[in-house]
């Protein structure tokens, strides 16, 4: 846990996946999730893949409130010009930068006002899959939890996580996985089965898709 005299803007690239804690506050993040600490505020965060990340820290006279906002990737384009304003330093960069910063907190505000319209406990969807992501766990059977819809539970899901609950599961199934890759000698075969994979060959081509990586690669980093 660490904290910063100013506050700070947080956003995660493309290949974003992990968790940040900001003031004894536990938050998930994805791709293009903005991460919004104020002033003093302790915070961590742990990446469960590498990941660009782009940092602005700011001081404002307007109180700013900690969270994690997903489905944010309209504003990568702000954060882009951020970077040539500061690195240029053409005439009136200081101002733009204030704009530029004032107009990623507006749309956090926009965010802010109209994301929790509706109550539901995704937390608790979020922790079923956390544990039973080693079983055959169908978006139905979340569905019946939280009383939406299969679709509308997706959707839901991945603005309040930043991922989709089926990818959500993945991600930890391939997370445990490489763990028990690095520090057992169970075989693939074994893993995949205590992980929630169907087998092995499953449980590679997962590793190749969001990881880049073979089990066998992953078991020698």
């Amino acid at each position: 846990m660490h904290s910063h005299n100013c506050h700070e803007l947080v956003l995660y690239g493309s290949s974003a996946h992990g968790e940040i804690s900001i003031d004894d506050k536990s938050y998930s993040f994805g791709a293009y999730s903005i991460a919004v600490i104020p002033q003093g505020q302790a915070h961590s965060e742990y990446h469960y893949f590498d990941a660009n990340v782009y940092i602005v820290r700011f001081t404002s006279p307007q109180p700013v409130s900690g969270r994690v906002y997903a489905d944010m990737a309209h504003t990568k384009r702000i954060f882009s010009d951020i970077l040539q304003e500061v690195n240029n330093k053409h005439y009136g960069y200081k101002k733009m930068l204030h704009l530029l910063i004032e107009e990623i907190l507006t749309y956090v505000e926009r965010k802010n006002n109209t994301e929790y319209s509706e109550v539901v406990d995704l937390g608790y969807a979020k922790r079923y899959i956390e544990e039973n992501y080693m079983r055959n766990l169908t978006i139905n059977e979340l569905a019946k939890l939280t009383n939406y819809s299969a679709s509308r539970l997706r959707h839901v899901f991945a603005e309040r996580f930043g991922v989709s609950p089926k990818r959500y599961m993945i991600m930890l199934r391939l997370s445990k996985a490489a763990e028990m890759l690095r520090t057992t000698q169970f075989s693939c075969t074994e893993i995949a089965q205590v992980c929630g994979f169907s087998n092995s060959t499953q449980m590679a081509n997962m590793f190749r898709k969001y990881k880049g990586v073979t089990p066998s690669e992953c078991r020698k980093e």
